[in-house]
């Protein structure tokens, strides 16, 4: 019998609880009194050959400049390719850097999608990439970056046996906590 006076808990929409893992995994904690080993130091912009948008939108998406896709797998990248670090709740204690990234799956790249990289400007540990459950074999994917370190990656996403690369630049500014 329905009671109504009762009332339920919201429910979350599929794949809702895994973006909230992913958010409560990249939130990590501030880097009040971390102590980090120092890292190379970046490349300048003009080092670092990153990957501009190229304004190719997944089908049914809003046309944004900011995607770079290949046809059948899609990210959303900044306007010059380059991500700020402004929040200190980015910055992890032990100083890697954990991002959020949207990727988008088409029937032609269906299937789990994977995350490699590598900093080109430097020798570090490769990057760590969390990929939630909960988001299907195509379409929108949320996704967690972890970078060892600022600097010049490149990323590769790969899906169904589709693979899409870029490079970006992580900068974390002279003012911000841990920058320098």
């Amino acid at each position: 019998m329905n009671d109504p006076t009762r009332t339920d808990p919201p429910r979350l929409a599929p794949g809702g609880l895994a973006a909230l893992g992913l958010a409560a995994l990249l939130a990590g904690c501030g880097p009040a009194g971390a102590a980090a080993t120092p890292a190379p130091s970046p490349s300048t912009a003009a080092d670092c050959p990153v990957t501009r948008p190229n304004g190719n939108a997944p089908p049914e998406e809003r046309q944004s400049a900011n995607y770079y896709g290949n046809g059948k797998l899609w990210v959303l990248l900044p306007q010059d390719s380059t991500y700020l670090v402004t929040d200190p709740g980015w910055i992890r204690p032990d100083g890697r850097i954990g991002l959020k990234w949207q990727w988008w799956r088409s029937a032609a790249s269906a299937g789990k999608l994977s995350i490699t990289g590598r900093r080109l400007d430097a020798e570090t540990p490769p990057l760590e990439a969390i990929v939630p459950e909960g988001y299907g074999t195509t379409g929108h994917q949320t996704s967690g970056i972890i970078f060892s370190t600022p600097g010049c990656w490149e990323v590769t996403g790969r899906s169904g046996g589709v693979e899409l690369t870029f490079v970006v630049r992580i900068v974390i500014p002279e003012a911000s906590p841990q920058g320098g």
